[in-house]
């Protein structure tokens, strides 16, 4: 079908020919029954007018964008192959544990090298000269074998020892005990007074076999135990004088410059040496609180005279009777008792047979 001739439109205006298409605008707008008419789209065709001057700053106009050039692949030669990503924080990391790693190599070998070192100039090193310390450990390896000789001879020690007892116990006289004892010229004088014969016939029990041992009370001792012919118990100490064994008679005894029977009858001394067992007490008074003193029973070897000695808990004394008698560790039990020799005075105000313990001089009765 052929297109029709187009008329000219009135008003033209004059002789622009064709036909504009424009876009008036766009606009909602609502029906008269109130509902939504949607959108207005408005076209007007033909020449400019005087009256539409107002409609068209609205217009806008479509135009066509720029189409932007394509992407281009660049190829594989120019660009390589694909890397993966690797996090700076976790390349530290792996890079501070291989460092670590390292050095601790390096550090074990050294430590290896030093220590072979080591060993080779010791096995080169002279031998060092003896000094001081040698002389003292000779001296001791010395006291050694005299225990080992006590050890070593004990059947013949014991045997000799038997002997003296059985002389000393037949003695008639004060000189002819005298002749067994040690220190002889030293105890004389307190033999004279104490000595008393062995007083028994037979001399030991009947039957028994005295027990005889070697014991160090601080030196070493032969000790034989046993009862004598009216069963009556006797302890006796033997040392070594002069390449030969003697009764030890204070230590057989429990002789000192005072004695406990001599004291509980109301006697005194001022320091006197004493030797006696003892035994921890709790007996307290004013004069002798238990927050300042500590108690003790001193006995004889009977056990049938005692008298009661104290100590001040922050003395010396206190110290050593603690040291010597419990080790270290807490009082012993009021049935324990040790053998002691001390030093006293007294009596002392607060009491009857109170005496204060000056010194302690070791324990057990044998002196050095």
């Amino acid at each position: 079908m052929l297109p029709q001739k187009r008329k000219k439109i009135a008003g033209d205006g004059g002789g622009q020919q064709g036909f504009e298409v424009r876009v008036i605008g766009s606009r909602s707008f609502t029906s008269e029954s109130g509902a939504d008419g949607g959108l207005e789209i408005g076209l007007r065709i033909g020449g400019n007018e005087a009256g539409e001057s107002a409609v068209a700053d609205d217009i806008h106009r479509l135009e066509a964008v720029a189409e932007a050039e394509p992407l281009k692949a660049r190829p594989m030669s120019e660009v390589g192959p694909a890397e993966p990503e690797v996090v700076l924080e976790r390349q530290k990391k792996k890079w501070g544990l291989g460092q670590w790693t390292g050095w601790m190599s390096v550090a074990s070998a050294v430590l290896t090298v030093a220590a072979v070192a080591a060993v080779l100039l010791a096995r080169k090193a002279p031998e060092a000269e003896p000094d001081q310390a040698a002389f003292r450990f000779e001296e001791e390896k010395r006291l050694d074998e005299r225990s080992e000789y006590f050890v070593a001879n004990s059947g013949e020690l014991i045997a000799e020892a038997e002997k003296v007892m059985t002389r000393f116990a037949a003695a008639n006289s004060m000189e002819q005990a005298l002749r067994r004892v040690r220190d002889s010229q030293r105890v004389k004088e307190q033999m004279r007074r104490l000595w008393r014969p062995w007083g028994s016939n037979p001399a030991f029990a009947p039957g028994e076999d005295p027990v005889s041992y070697i014991r160090t009370e601080p030196r070493l001792v032969v000790c034989i135990d046993g009862h004598r012919g009216d069963f009556s118990p006797f302890q006796l100490r033997f040392v070594q004088e002069n390449g030969k064994l003697v009764l030890d008679w204070e230590a057989s005894f429990a002789v000192g410059e005072v004695q406990i029977s001599e004291l509980a009858d109301d006697g005194s001394t001022e320091g006197g040496l004493l030797r006696s067992l003892v035994r921890p007490a709790t007996y307290f008074s004013r004069a002798f609180p238990e927050d300042r003193f500590r108690s003790y029973q001193l006995l004889d070897p009977s056990g049938e005279h005692y008298i009661w000695a104290y100590a001040p808990l922050d003395s010396p004394v206190a110290a050593a009777l603690v040291e010597e008698f419990n080790e270290g560790s807490v009082l012993l039990k009021q049935d324990e008792e040790a053998r002691a020799t001390l030093r006293i005075s007294g009596p002392v105000e607060g009491g009857a047979k109170c005496f204060m313990i000056t010194e302690m001089l070791h324990k057990g009765w044998v002196s050095p």
